[in-house]
Protein backbone atom coordinates (compact mmCIF):
# COMPACT_ATOMS: atom_id res chain seq x y z
CA UNK A 1 0.00 0.00 0.00
CA UNK A 2 1.37 3.40 -0.93
CA UNK A 3 1.93 6.04 1.73
CA UNK A 4 0.34 9.48 1.78
CA UNK A 5 3.74 10.93 0.86
CA UNK A 6 4.01 8.61 -2.18
CA UNK A 7 0.51 9.55 -3.28
CA UNK A 8 1.11 13.29 -3.18
CA UNK A 9 4.46 12.93 -4.99
CA UNK A 10 2.60 11.01 -7.71
CA UNK A 11 0.16 13.91 -8.05
CA UNK A 12 3.09 16.31 -8.36
CA UNK A 13 4.70 14.16 -11.08
CA UNK A 14 1.44 14.08 -13.03
CA UNK A 15 1.24 17.88 -12.82
CA UNK A 16 4.85 18.28 -13.97
CA UNK A 17 4.40 15.84 -16.87
CA UNK A 18 1.22 17.64 -17.95
CA UNK A 19 3.05 20.97 -17.85
CA UNK A 20 5.86 19.60 -20.02
CA UNK A 21 3.26 18.37 -22.55
CA UNK A 22 1.21 21.58 -22.33
CA UNK A 23 -1.74 19.40 -21.33
CA UNK A 24 -3.80 22.27 -20.00
CA UNK A 25 -6.96 20.20 -19.50
CA UNK A 26 -5.21 17.83 -17.08
CA UNK A 27 -3.63 20.74 -15.22
CA UNK A 28 -6.91 22.66 -14.95
CA UNK A 29 -8.74 19.63 -13.57
CA UNK A 30 -6.15 19.29 -10.80
CA UNK A 31 -6.13 22.89 -9.54
CA UNK A 32 -8.03 23.75 -6.36
CA UNK A 33 -10.70 26.49 -6.66
CA UNK A 34 -8.88 28.47 -3.92
CA UNK A 35 -5.44 28.20 -5.57
CA UNK A 36 -2.70 30.69 -4.66
CA UNK A 37 0.72 31.09 -6.27
CA UNK A 38 3.33 32.96 -4.25
CA UNK A 39 0.51 34.30 -2.05
CA UNK A 40 -1.57 35.62 -4.97
CA UNK A 41 -4.99 34.09 -5.67
CA UNK A 42 -5.30 32.66 -9.17
CA UNK A 43 -8.09 31.09 -11.15
CA UNK A 44 -7.24 28.02 -13.20
CA UNK A 45 -7.43 30.16 -16.33
CA UNK A 46 -4.97 32.69 -14.91
CA UNK A 47 -2.55 29.94 -13.89
CA UNK A 48 -2.64 28.36 -17.35
CA UNK A 49 -2.17 31.75 -19.06
CA UNK A 50 0.92 32.41 -16.95
CA UNK A 51 2.34 29.03 -17.93
CA UNK A 52 1.63 29.68 -21.59
CA UNK A 53 3.68 32.90 -21.43
CA UNK A 54 6.74 30.81 -20.65
CA UNK A 55 6.19 28.68 -23.74
CA UNK A 56 5.81 31.82 -25.87
CA UNK A 57 9.21 33.07 -24.77
CA UNK A 58 10.77 29.57 -24.95
CA UNK A 59 8.86 27.61 -27.64
CA UNK A 60 11.04 24.51 -27.26
CA UNK A 61 10.76 24.58 -23.48
CA UNK A 62 11.37 21.23 -21.77
CA UNK A 63 10.63 20.49 -18.12
CA UNK A 64 12.41 17.71 -16.22
CA UNK A 65 11.83 16.70 -12.60
CA UNK A 66 15.14 16.50 -10.75
CA UNK A 67 13.94 16.18 -7.15
CA UNK A 68 10.57 15.48 -5.54
CA UNK A 69 9.83 14.54 -1.96
CA UNK A 70 6.96 14.92 0.48
CA UNK A 71 6.28 15.14 4.18
CA UNK A 72 4.75 12.12 5.90
CA UNK A 73 1.30 13.65 6.30
CA UNK A 74 1.03 13.83 2.53
CA UNK A 75 0.12 17.49 2.11
CA UNK A 76 3.32 19.16 0.91
CA UNK A 77 5.76 18.33 -1.89
CA UNK A 78 9.12 20.00 -2.47
CA UNK A 79 10.44 19.81 -6.03
CA UNK A 80 13.38 20.93 -8.12
CA UNK A 81 12.57 21.36 -11.81
CA UNK A 82 15.12 21.76 -14.59
CA UNK A 83 13.81 23.86 -17.46
CA UNK A 84 15.64 23.85 -20.80
CA UNK A 85 15.04 25.70 -24.04
CA UNK A 86 16.04 28.46 -26.43
CA UNK A 87 14.95 31.98 -25.56
CA UNK A 88 13.15 33.57 -28.52
CA UNK A 89 11.92 36.75 -26.88
CA UNK A 90 12.72 38.75 -23.76
CA UNK A 91 11.99 36.76 -20.61
CA UNK A 92 12.25 38.03 -17.04
CA UNK A 93 14.24 40.98 -18.32
CA UNK A 94 16.73 38.82 -20.23
CA UNK A 95 17.24 39.21 -23.96
CA UNK A 96 17.61 36.08 -26.12
CA UNK A 97 21.04 34.85 -27.16
CA UNK A 98 19.85 32.24 -29.66
CA UNK A 99 21.47 29.31 -27.87
CA UNK A 100 19.85 26.71 -25.59
CA UNK A 101 20.23 27.20 -21.86
CA UNK A 102 18.88 25.82 -18.57
CA UNK A 103 17.50 27.19 -15.36
CA UNK A 104 15.99 25.62 -12.27
CA UNK A 105 12.92 26.21 -10.17
CA UNK A 106 12.56 25.25 -6.52
CA UNK A 107 8.94 24.85 -5.60
CA UNK A 108 6.60 23.75 -2.81
CA UNK A 109 3.12 22.45 -3.64
CA UNK A 110 0.43 22.03 -1.02
CA UNK A 111 -2.44 19.68 -1.86
CA UNK A 112 -5.99 19.62 -0.56
CA UNK A 113 -8.55 17.06 -1.66
CA UNK A 114 -6.08 15.79 -4.24
CA UNK A 115 -5.72 19.18 -5.93
CA UNK A 116 -3.03 21.87 -5.95
CA UNK A 117 -4.05 24.37 -3.28
CA UNK A 118 -0.91 26.47 -2.76
CA UNK A 119 2.23 26.96 -4.84
CA UNK A 120 5.44 28.60 -3.65
CA UNK A 121 8.07 28.85 -6.37
CA UNK A 122 11.44 30.48 -6.93
CA UNK A 123 13.19 30.75 -10.29
CA UNK A 124 16.98 30.66 -10.55
CA UNK A 125 17.25 34.12 -12.09
CA UNK A 126 21.06 34.03 -12.21
CA UNK A 127 21.01 31.04 -14.58
CA UNK A 128 18.53 32.88 -16.80
CA UNK A 129 20.60 36.07 -16.70
CA UNK A 130 23.79 34.21 -17.60
CA UNK A 131 21.96 31.74 -19.87
CA UNK A 132 23.81 28.80 -18.36
CA UNK A 133 24.22 25.95 -20.83
CA UNK A 134 23.86 23.08 -18.37
CA UNK A 135 22.91 22.70 -14.70
CA UNK A 136 23.96 19.90 -12.33
CA UNK A 137 21.45 17.11 -11.74
CA UNK A 138 20.88 15.17 -8.55
CA UNK A 139 19.86 11.50 -8.44
CA UNK A 140 16.07 11.48 -8.36
CA UNK A 141 14.56 10.49 -5.02
CA UNK A 142 17.97 9.67 -3.47
CA UNK A 143 19.33 13.07 -2.56
CA UNK A 144 22.97 13.17 -3.59
CA UNK A 145 23.32 9.42 -3.26
CA UNK A 146 24.57 9.45 0.32
CA UNK A 147 24.14 6.45 2.55
CA UNK A 148 21.70 7.20 5.34
CA UNK A 149 22.97 8.01 8.83
CA UNK A 150 22.11 5.58 11.63
CA UNK A 151 19.58 8.01 13.06
CA UNK A 152 16.99 9.02 10.49
CA UNK A 153 14.62 10.85 12.82
CA UNK A 154 14.72 14.31 14.32
CA UNK A 155 15.75 15.98 11.07
CA UNK A 156 13.23 18.81 11.38
CA UNK A 157 14.49 19.68 14.85
CA UNK A 158 18.11 19.51 13.67
CA UNK A 159 17.37 21.90 10.78
CA UNK A 160 15.34 24.40 12.82
CA UNK A 161 18.01 24.37 15.57
CA UNK A 162 20.58 25.42 12.95
CA UNK A 163 18.44 28.32 11.77
CA UNK A 164 17.67 29.41 15.31
CA UNK A 165 21.33 29.20 16.33
CA UNK A 166 22.47 31.29 13.37
CA UNK A 167 19.86 34.02 13.86
CA UNK A 168 20.43 34.24 17.62
CA UNK A 169 24.19 34.68 17.36
CA UNK A 170 25.38 31.13 18.01
CA UNK A 171 26.79 30.83 14.49
CA UNK A 172 30.02 28.92 14.98
CA UNK A 173 28.69 26.20 17.26
CA UNK A 174 25.54 25.71 15.18
CA UNK A 175 27.39 25.40 11.85
CA UNK A 176 30.12 23.12 13.23
CA UNK A 177 27.47 20.80 14.60
CA UNK A 178 25.24 20.75 11.52
CA UNK A 179 27.59 21.00 8.52
CA UNK A 180 30.17 18.60 7.11
CA UNK A 181 33.72 19.99 6.69
CA UNK A 182 32.94 20.55 2.99
CA UNK A 183 29.46 21.21 1.61
CA UNK A 184 28.56 20.94 -2.09
CA UNK A 185 26.84 24.21 -2.99
CA UNK A 186 24.31 24.26 -5.86
CA UNK A 187 26.00 21.20 -7.35
CA UNK A 188 28.89 23.33 -8.58
CA UNK A 189 31.53 23.92 -5.92
CA UNK A 190 32.47 22.90 -2.41
CA UNK A 191 32.41 25.44 0.39
CA UNK A 192 33.99 24.80 3.76
CA UNK A 193 32.02 25.18 6.95
CA UNK A 194 34.51 27.89 7.92
CA UNK A 195 33.31 29.83 4.86
CA UNK A 196 29.70 29.25 5.92
CA UNK A 197 30.53 30.55 9.39
CA UNK A 198 32.23 33.64 7.98
CA UNK A 199 29.35 34.38 5.59
CA UNK A 200 26.87 34.32 8.44
CA UNK A 201 29.10 36.35 10.75
CA UNK A 202 29.38 39.01 8.04
CA UNK A 203 25.59 39.20 7.83
CA UNK A 204 25.27 39.40 11.61
CA UNK A 205 27.85 42.18 11.71
CA UNK A 206 25.78 44.27 9.28
CA UNK A 207 22.25 43.35 10.42
CA UNK A 208 20.61 43.22 13.83
CA UNK A 209 17.27 41.85 15.01
CA UNK A 210 17.55 38.95 12.58
CA UNK A 211 14.37 36.93 12.29
CA UNK A 212 13.41 33.91 10.20
CA UNK A 213 9.82 33.08 9.26
CA UNK A 214 9.18 29.79 7.47
CA UNK A 215 6.71 29.97 4.62
CA UNK A 216 6.99 26.29 3.73
CA UNK A 217 8.92 23.37 5.23
CA UNK A 218 9.03 19.79 3.88
CA UNK A 219 11.04 17.12 5.72
CA UNK A 220 11.89 13.76 4.10
CA UNK A 221 13.47 11.65 6.84
CA UNK A 222 13.58 8.54 4.63
CA UNK A 223 16.18 10.17 2.37
CA UNK A 224 17.37 12.85 4.81
CA UNK A 225 16.34 15.95 2.87
CA UNK A 226 14.76 19.21 3.96
CA UNK A 227 13.09 21.63 1.56
CA UNK A 228 12.25 25.08 2.83
CA UNK A 229 11.01 28.51 1.81
CA UNK A 230 11.55 31.28 4.33
CA UNK A 231 11.86 34.99 4.97
CA UNK A 232 15.00 36.44 6.63
CA UNK A 233 14.56 39.95 8.02
CA UNK A 234 17.07 42.26 9.72
CA UNK A 235 17.88 45.93 10.38
CA UNK A 236 20.96 47.42 8.69
CA UNK A 237 23.50 48.81 11.18
CA UNK A 238 26.35 49.51 8.77
CA UNK A 239 26.57 49.75 4.95
CA UNK A 240 25.34 46.46 3.51
CA UNK A 241 25.17 45.93 -0.26
CA UNK A 242 23.09 48.90 -1.50
CA UNK A 243 21.19 49.38 1.76
CA UNK A 244 21.63 52.18 4.28
CA UNK A 245 21.86 51.99 8.08
CA UNK A 246 18.41 51.97 9.63
CA UNK A 247 16.70 50.23 6.71
CA UNK A 248 15.01 46.88 7.23
CA UNK A 249 16.05 44.28 4.65
CA UNK A 250 14.15 41.12 3.82
CA UNK A 251 15.26 38.13 1.76
CA UNK A 252 12.96 35.37 0.56
CA UNK A 253 14.93 32.15 0.09
CA UNK A 254 14.35 28.56 -1.03
CA UNK A 255 16.74 25.77 -0.13
CA UNK A 256 17.18 22.00 -0.16
CA UNK A 257 19.49 20.47 2.44
CA UNK A 258 20.89 16.98 1.85
CA UNK A 259 22.22 15.15 4.93
CA UNK A 260 25.12 12.73 4.46
CA UNK A 261 25.86 9.37 6.06
CA UNK A 262 27.54 11.11 9.00
CA UNK A 263 24.31 12.94 9.79
CA UNK A 264 25.66 16.31 8.66
CA UNK A 265 24.80 18.70 5.84
CA UNK A 266 26.62 17.38 2.78
CA UNK A 267 24.99 19.36 -0.03
CA UNK A 268 22.88 22.47 -0.36
CA UNK A 269 20.85 23.91 -3.22
CA UNK A 270 19.66 27.47 -2.66
CA UNK A 271 17.89 30.25 -4.57
CA UNK A 272 17.18 33.80 -3.37
CA UNK A 273 13.79 34.64 -4.84
CA UNK A 274 13.79 38.28 -3.71
CA UNK A 275 15.64 40.81 -1.57
CA UNK A 276 14.35 44.27 -0.74
CA UNK A 277 13.96 46.98 1.88
CA UNK A 278 10.61 46.89 3.67
CA UNK A 279 8.75 49.39 5.82
CA UNK A 280 9.02 49.53 9.60
CA UNK A 281 6.62 47.14 11.28
CA UNK A 282 6.08 45.06 8.14
CA UNK A 283 6.24 41.34 8.75
CA UNK A 284 6.83 38.81 6.00
CA UNK A 285 6.07 40.75 2.82
CA UNK A 286 3.62 38.36 1.24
Amino acid sequence: MSSAADDVVSLFRIHTEALAKQDWATITARLHPSLTRNHIALTAEQYVNQAKEGFKAIPDLEVALDQAFADKNGSFVFGRLIVRGTLKQEFMGVKPSGRPFEFSELTIYEYRDGKVFRILTATDKESIKNQVESLPRTPFDTGYGYGLPEQTTGLKEKFTNLIEGITKGNVKESVLKYCAPDVLFNGIRNITREEIIQQNLTIQDALTDLKVEFDGLVVDEDHQRVGSAYFVTGRVTKPFKDYLPGQIVQQYKYAIHFINEDGQLGALTSVVESEKAIDEGTEAAH
